[in-house]
């Protein structure tokens, strides 16, 4: 969940995007993935809580033998210039 805030004067609309990164994996995945996202619009000075649901399949790979794995390990997601890590356990 993030907290996104239109600090302008006048109403917009964002695409607020959430990226991941796997620490360590035993292939090279890219070093950021777009793991999802939400388009919203906010009237100047509007806040609004937007949240993100994930599961581990979301976090998988084509590891060096050709098979979808989803590894055990350090992950990080990004929104913006917020960061939260978390560890996946098989």
């Amino acid at each position: 969940t993030v907290q996104v805030t239109n600090t302008g004067d006048r109403a917009g609309k964002h695409s607020v995007e959430v990226y991941s990164r796997d620490l360590f994996a035993s292939n090279t995945p890219s070093v950021r993935r777009l793991r999802g996202f939400e388009k919203i619009e906010l009237q100047a000075g509007e806040s609004r809580k937007v949240e993100f649901s994930f599961q581990p399949a979301d976090f998988s790979f084509i590891n060096a033998h050709g098979k979808r794995v989803v590894e055990p390990g350090e992950f990080l997601l990004t929104v913006g210039d917020l960061e939260a890590g978390f560890h996946y356990q098989a």
